[in-house]
């Protein structure tokens, strides 16, 4: 039971204890007793005071109330706290106001144009004025202004480098990492290298100038660079137009008559005049023209065209060649006596191929002496040839003297046959040493009977006569 009648924080308190930051109990002073809360408490939560309050959040311990905050503390825009804990307008604390806006009469105003009370509108040099619109914003330059080479503003005061603004470079630059580079050679950004057809590739050249043809280079027909791009008309550029034209106002006209400005027509000697013909063509001489030794022009000025025959070689001599063994006389040459340009048949060489037969009182193979088993040989009057040997006698006559190989047919027909023939080749065998006669028949007497046409040989023995083989109707003698 409390005698005093008041019971306040679950104590009996000697008085009313309600006030701002009092209390009864024990927590800061003697219970029963009402007593200031200690500093920097609230046990009641009765300092939680507002942001535009001029109290803290706990009591003073000095008095019933709550702590005051220190004099100009910020309690609202454009409001501070005076000594006594009162709110106050306060014309000079703009940074409760929004960007460019400033305390007038305890509340915000745009500020005018120019001004930045706050340091607010520090742009990076010329992407801002450093002051407000008048508009409540700084004045900023808007993004993509110029604010140095190779650099933008950002449009919140900022300049940042640009990697397009390469008009600021110098010619065949550009911007990169915030400076002037080379374009590379296949770059152009800034279309500043548009040569004319033919003088330039149509970009820089990779080290600060365009890549442009040299000065007299070909850019068309009679035309050429001036190594500055451009394509002028060339008066000497003669190369471009066709045989026998030159160069004219920036075309191809014919040359004249005694001009060949390009060297053009250097025929060989005899060939032509060395000149245009004024129509557009070489002034060569007409095909076939005598031009040298077995030699003829063709069209385009070169002696070159072999003649059969030409006077200038005279009479070529072939006798050398003439052959008794061949029954051939060779005729001299005086016609088809060129061999080639500038050549002549050689004479008394195979150049010679005319031949006339000898007459068939001319020996072409003579096989002298009366002892000889062959005969001479003559022309025949009709061909360049002697003929084949002939090894045949008239009947009678008999092969003496004997050559190797050689035989001699004594008899030509079993009617012919004469006592005096066997006789001869009898005697022939006999008295020549180193002979073997052979004797032929249809069947012959004397072994080995080998038939006809077969011949069966009979050694010479010097002392063995044949006298007694008068039998045989066909004699020969193989004389070895």
């Amino acid at each position: 039971e409390c005698l005093s009648g008041v019971c306040v924080d679950r104590v009996c308190c000697n008085r009313v204890c309600d006030g701002v930051c009092e209390r009864c109990d024990a927590v800061s002073g003697p219970a029963g007793t009402c007593h200031l809360a200690a500093a920097g408490t609230d046990p009641d939560d009765e300092c939680s005071a507002a942001p535009d309050a001029c109290v803290t959040d706990s009591c003073s311990g000095t008095t019933a109330a709550c702590a005051l905050r220190p004099s100009g503390s910020d309690c609202g825009p454009c409001r501070t706290c005076d000594a006594s804990g009162v709110c106050v307008d306060d014309d000079t604390e703009h940074a409760a106001c929004p960007a460019c806006q400033q305390c007038s009469g305890g509340v915000c105003v745009v500020q005018p144009a120019g001004e930045d009370l706050k340091q607010e509108c520090d742009a990076e040099p010329g992407c801002g004025t450093g002051g407000c619109n008048g508009l409540g914003a700084c004045q900023l330059v808007a993004e993509g202004g110029d604010c140095g080479v190779c650099r933008r503003c950002d449009g919140a005061g900022a300049c940042v480098a640009s990697a397009t603004d390469h008009g600021d470079c110098g010619f065949c630059e550009k911007c990169a990492g915030g400076g002037c580079v080379m374009q590379a050679r296949t770059e152009d950004l800034k279309d500043e290298c548009a040569p004319e057809a033919g003088c330039g590739s149509g970009f820089c050249n990779g080290g600060g100038a365009c890549d442009l043809a040299v000065s007299g280079a070909d850019c068309g027909t009679c035309r050429s660079c001036d190594g500055a791009g451009r394509c002028w008309p060339n008066a000497t550029d003669h190369g471009d137009c066709p045989v026998c034209q030159k160069c004219v106002a920036g075309a191809c006209a014919v040359q004249t008559s005694s001009e060949d400005l390009k060297d053009e027509c250097n025929p060989d000697p005899g060939c032509g005049t060395g000149s245009c013909d004024g129509g557009g063509a070489c002034a060569f001489t007409t095909a076939g023209t005598y031009c040298g030794l077995c030699a003829a022009c063709d069209a385009s000025g070169r002696c070159n065209q072999a003649l059969a025959d030409d006077s200038a070689c005279g009479v070529i001599d072939c006798d050398g060649r003439d052959s008794t063994a061949t029954c051939s006389n060779y005729q001299d040459l005086t016609s088809n006596r060129c061999e080639g340009v500038g050549n002549c048949k050689d004479a008394n060489t195979s150049d010679c191929t005319v031949a006339s037969p000898y007459s068939s009182s001319t020996i072409c193979r003579d096989n002298a002496g009366a002892d000889n088993c062959d005969r001479d040989e003559y022309c025949t009057g009709s061909a360049t040839s002697c003929p084949a040997d002939d090894f045949t006698w008239s009947s009678g006559q008999i092969c003496s003297g004997g050559t190797a190989g050689t035989l001699v047919t004594l008899a030509t027909g079993r009617s012919n046959v004469t006592a005096t023939d066997r006789t001869n080749c009898r005697d022939h065998c006999d008295t020549i040493a180193s002979v073997t006669c052979c004797l032929t028949e249809g069947i012959p007497a004397i072994p080995p009977y080998v038939p006809n046409p077969m011949v069966y040989c009979l050694p010479y023995t010097g002392a063995t006569s044949l006298a007694s083989n008068t039998t045989y109707d066909y004699w020969s003698a193989l004389c070895r």
